[in-house]
């Protein structure tokens, strides 16, 4: 008999796909989240950056994206990180 599987395990590896999306989007657009900042907006971009690529509905369209764009001057429109990848972006100019 099979066990059923870890509660704990199916969101711990649910969030991981997550955040793996969400580097890949920020390597492939070339936005790096601040590590510190004097600027509160950008040092709370981390976190928010989490909640907003955990939350999104846009799971499957996000890969195909990913797949077909290793790198990007911007994210796609449905990308619920977009204003904050393009507010980084702009930072870095």
């Amino acid at each position: 008999m099979s066990k059923p599987p870890n509660p704990l395990e199916t969101v711990a590896g649910a969030f991981e796909q997550r955040m793996e999306k969400r580097r890949r989007m920020l390597k492939a657009t070339g936005a790096e989240l601040p590590v510190d900042s004097p600027i509160r907006d950008l040092l709370d971009a981390f976190p928010q950056s989490v909640i907003n690529c955990y939350s999104c509905e846009s799971d499957d369209l996000c890969l195909t994206w990913l797949d077909e764009n290793e790198t990007a001057k911007s994210p796609p429109d449905f990308c619920p990180n977009r204003d904050l990848i393009l507010a980084l972006l702009e930072r870095d100019e």
